[in-house]
């Protein structure tokens, strides 16, 4: 079996993943007992008495489970246009799946077949759709074209319960190896855990082409799209992340921006894991920031926007960290856009929180040196009515970092240094200039169209309404088999780097040649 990830970017069928059956080949349901792949099938219309191929599939997911078997690259196969309500996979039906692929090359696979949307599978707030913990653990596992939803936390949704006091994750993943999931979607969880605690170091998640559309909050605690600890290697490439970690609002329509909670995050990557490679990606809409990375991250050709920070990395390396601290590689953020930045209203947040810029570059440690970070190329404009903060900091011992070549335009401020914290070594050498930046928006610089560089604009220019949240919610709905690349974060991007006079980087596998950060395929290892 062979596993080729796609091409972060591509707008054609190299952008997508390449899985083969097993070399040892293969056979269709319980009949097939080779040392190959065992494809099973469900579907809502089969019978658990079948044996799972396809033109006798089993019905529920923990049938279909069943007939995985540990340690083998074998299949399970969700009908295209089926819906399955309150079930898991694993056999106590909380989702609980002891499972694992044969290595890297021969993963196990949980995906779809036939035509039509993705298999729907939708739970209460009680249950998670896969969970492991450390005595359910499971490595080498694919989850391709699935569409998770907490049907409880769905405003509307007829069955929706409320803001409640629940943790509903989508997937619970602890401890893994390998584990890759593209051409999913998870709406109204608290979002996806990954703690590899018990596996700190081999593992490696890959994220592609995966939406997480309004994963709020809930009382007394926060909602995060991605929690991450003691995860070595993370790669997240063409996904987004909307409204993620913002409660809706029982009393009006919509979803506030004031009922959250200071600690949630559209994703936590915590300083145990390694770098992040965040490319082509979307976070927007949070209560607090779009990518805190505080083991490092390089972020490439992605859209930040309306949280109270865009981004935080750190880059530091202190062995007094675990698993052993993270490398001090210079961490590249480069040809991005952060936009509509926002101040964090204190008041209306119990655990406190507030400020907040369009991104902090945080070399954070308590006593190493640390490595730099180049942020170049970046558009960070308009920051909402209410800010005071936003701009872009380099706080607690920043050393080597450059910060060239970027357009800040209608800023609460540009770039700031501080160093507040006595404890942190004192700054370094930082190069800070040339940049071009109009904190004011009027466009004094002379930009192409500065203040039309809004999502509004570029929805109109694709034949949308004027509307942020029919943009976001059509880009969670892209999916493989009707993609869009108008529907991405390097379309967005470009249409505002014309906005500003910036050179555009275009598309590879369209009518476009990239002429931006494209990657060759690799093998997963």
């Amino acid at each position: 079996m062979g596993v080729t990830l796609g091409t972060a970017g591509n707008n054609g069928t190299a952008g997508w993943s390449v899985f083969t059956a097993s070399a040892s080949g293969s056979g269709e349901g319980s009949a097939y007992v080779g040392a190959g792949t065992r494809k099973v099938y469900v579907s809502t219309s089969g019978n658990d008495a079948n044996p799972g191929t396809q033109a006798s599939p089993v019905k529920t997911l923990v049938a279909g489970s069943a007939l995985l078997r540990g340690g083998s690259p074998d299949w399970l196969l969700l009908k295209r246009g089926d819906k399955w309500t309150d079930e898991s996979f694993g056999v106590d039906n909380n989702g609980f799946l002891n499972r694992s692929g044969q290595d890297a090359d021969n993963p196990m696979i949980i995906g779809a077949y036939g035509t039509g949307a993705r298999p729907i599978l939708e739970v209460d707030r009680s249950k998670s759709i896969i969970c492991f913990n450390s005595g359910n653990s499971a490595s080498h596992l694919v989850y391709l074209s699935l569409d998770c939803r907490c049907y409880e936390r769905d405003p509307d949704d007829v069955r929706y319960a409320g803001i409640i006091n629940s943790q509903p994750f989508g997937f619970v993943l602890t401890p893994f190896a390998r584990m890759i999931i593209e051409d999913c979607r998870f709406a109204f969880f608290l979002g996806i855990e990954l703690n590899c605690i018990d596996n700190p170091s081999g593992n490696h998640f890959v994220l592609r082409r995966t939406a997480f559309d309004r994963l709020w909050a809930g009382i007394d605690y926060g909602g995060t799209g991605i929690l991450a600890g003691h995860v070595a290697n993370i790669t997240i490439e063409d996904c987004i992340w909307y409204q993620c970690a913002v409660a809706p609002n029982d009393d009006a329509a919509g979803w506030s921006l004031d009922t959250g909670f200071s600690n949630s995050h559209n994703l936590y990557i915590n300083y145990d894991c390694g770098i992040v490679n965040f490319r082509n990606s979307i976070s927007y809409l949070t209560q607090y920031h779009c990518l805190k990375a505080r083991s490092g991250a390089n972020i490439t050709n992605s859209l930040l926007g309306k949280g109270s920070s865009g981004f935080e990395v750190y880059n530091m390396g202190a062995a007094s960290h675990p698993p052993a601290g993270v490398p001090m590689d210079t961490l590249n953020i480069t040809d991005n856009v952060f936009m509509n930045m926002r101040d964090q209203d204190r008041i209306s947040v119990p655990s406190g929180g507030g400020g907040g810029g369009t991104g902090e570059l945080a070399n954070m440690n308590d006593s190493t040196p640390c490595g730099p970070i180049m942020f170049k190329r970046n558009i960070c404009h308009h920051s909402i009515a209410n800010s005071v903060a936003a701009n872009v900091n380099l706080s607690r011992g920043a050393a080597g970092c450059e910060v060239t070549g970027n357009i800040i335009y209608n800023m609460a401020q540009g770039i700031t240094i501080s160093d507040t914290n006595p404890a942190y070594p004192s700054f370094g050498t930082n190069t800070v200039t040339p940049n071009q930046i109009d904190l004011d928006g009027d466009n004094n610089l002379g930009f192409p169209d500065p203040n039309n560089a809004t999502l509004t604009g570029y929805a109109t220019s694709i034949g949308l309404s004027a509307s942020e949240d029919v943009l976001m919610r059509a880009i969670c709905a892209n999916c493989k088999d009707d993609w869009d690349y108008q529907l991405t974060a390097p379309a967005i991007n470009d249409f505002m780097r014309t906005k500003f006079g910036m050179a555009t980087l275009g598309v590879d596998g369209g009518e476009i040649v990239a002429t931006g950060s494209n990657r060759p395929k690799i093998r997963l290892r």
